[in-house]
């Protein structure tokens, strides 16, 4: 006798059959037909009229600002742009008008538009990472969504990225600062600095591990080190495929670099080590070794709590099977929880359990349900996929540099761009 094992199919959890996802599902629907049907009749109306008196009435009926109608219609005109996406969303409703309107903005760069190509690769990465692969799965935040698509454009826009970049602004220019202060009301002053991102890593880390040493605020330990320099050292993990020809590199506070910055990164390493083996590595002590800590944080890339977007960096190493109770200080085991979720997790309001080759985690709901989050570290098989299927593509084309910059939502045109 034979049997046949039917594996379940994929979903979001807000898309499970419940009547609270499908309410969600319904009103997300009716959302984005609501703003299609906007967006259709003011193509016409736009090109003999002005846009702010068109949107003014608009406000009118709808109760929005007219920052809000631009936007959401940007949304709806980049979401044409992206047919895969279109298509997907038909199909399973999972995308709100918000996170379409956050994904529309984050394409406002001179990465996107006008070139057919680029924008095919984008609907192709949103569409395979918008796509579930296991029942019950967690759908990405739209911050998260956000994360990944920056570190998406950081790749493909490689040959602006290489460029040595504008000239050191003047100080006039107001335009392109590289060191601001700003007077407010009160008479406080913020001041501010514009670095590359391998740079503002280090001095993220820096001022983060001041503040623990002399226990201050960062603010404060910002200005300490300023005023009267620093006596701390920081061990700064970037992760990189050794296998893969210009892989880009990773921290866990910024995520994937660009080229450029992947480059610098590498180059200013002081020390490189394979963190796979560490994988299998276990201590005695109830306290993971640092080897094991940058695995997990490597892995996780965040706290591993549903919809929580906290750098891994900044997380307690939790135990899945608590230490007390024999459970092993090892990576199979462990799992990376900010400190406010680790405490939710010791009170026992929920619980979990690590599937250690893939990194998933299968969250335990006292009511009898689950809800599945994927590891997404540049170590989780997931994002090891995304770095080998780029470089491929990187090899056989060397992207161009990119259009004039989109007019943003937020300027205010005569007659939006759509």
């Amino acid at each position: 006798m034979q049997t046949t094992t039917i594996p379940p199919t994929a979903f979001y959890s807000t898309c499970a059959d419940t009547p609270a996802a499908k309410q969600a599902a319904a009103l997300r629907e009716l959302e984005l037909d609501f703003w299609r049907d906007v967006y259709t009749k003011a193509l016409p109306e736009i090109q003999v009229c002005d846009w702010s008196v068109y949107a003014a009435k608009l406000t009118a009926h709808l109760g929005y600002t007219e920052q809000m109608i631009t936007n959401n219609m940007h949304g709806i005109e980049t979401l044409g742009h992206l047919p895969l996406l279109n298509a997907l969303i038909e199909k399973l409703g999972h995308v709100s008008i918000h996170m379409l309107r956050a994904i529309s903005q984050t394409l406002s760069c001179n990465t996107f538009w006008d070139d057919e190509e680029k924008q095919s690769a984008v609907d192709s990465f949103l569409t395979n990472y918008l796509t579930p692969t296991k029942p019950n799965q967690a759908m990405p935040g739209t911050r998260q969504v956000v994360n990944r698509l920056k570190d998406f454009l950081r790749q493909l826009n490689e040959d602006l990225d290489d460029t040595e970049g504008p000239e050191e602004p003047a100080d006039e220019d107001p335009h392109n600062p590289r060191f601001t202060i700003d007077e407010h009301d009160d008479g406080n002053r913020t001041v501010s600095t514009t670095w590359d991102a391998f740079t503002t890593c280090k001095i993220d880390a820096v001022i983060r591990a001041h503040a623990k040493e002399h226990s201050l605020s960062l603010a404060d330990a910002h200005t300490d080190i300023l005023l009267n320099g620093t006596d701390v050292s920081v061990t700064l993990n970037v992760y990189t495929a050794g296998d893969i020809e210009d892989a880009p590199a990773w921290t866990s506070t910024h995520g994937f670099f660009g080229p450029r910055d992947s480059r610098t990164a590498k180059e200013e390493a002081t020390t490189t080590r394979d963190i796979d083996p560490a994988a299998t590595e276990t201590t005695e002590s109830y306290t993971a070794t640092n080897r094991i800590k940058a695995y997990l944080e490597g892995r996780d890339g965040t706290c591993r709590w549903p919809g929580c977007n906290r750098p891994a960096a900044h997380t307690d190493k939790d135990h899945c099977l608590n230490y007390d109770d024999g459970g092993p200080t090892t990576a199979a085991n462990m799992i990376c929880l900010c400190r406010y979720h680790h405490n939710r997790k010791t009170d026992g309001e929920i619980r979990y359990i690590l599937d250690p080759f893939t990194g998933d985690v299968y969250w335990l709901f006292n009511d009898g349900t689950y809800l599945v989050d994927e590891a997404e570290g540049p170590l989780s098989p997931k994002a090891k996929k995304w770095a080998r299927t780029f470089a491929q593509r990187a090899q056989r084309r060397r992207s161009k540099p990119g259009p004039r910059k989109k007019a943003q939502a937020t300027s205010w045109p005569e007659m939006p761009p759509f």
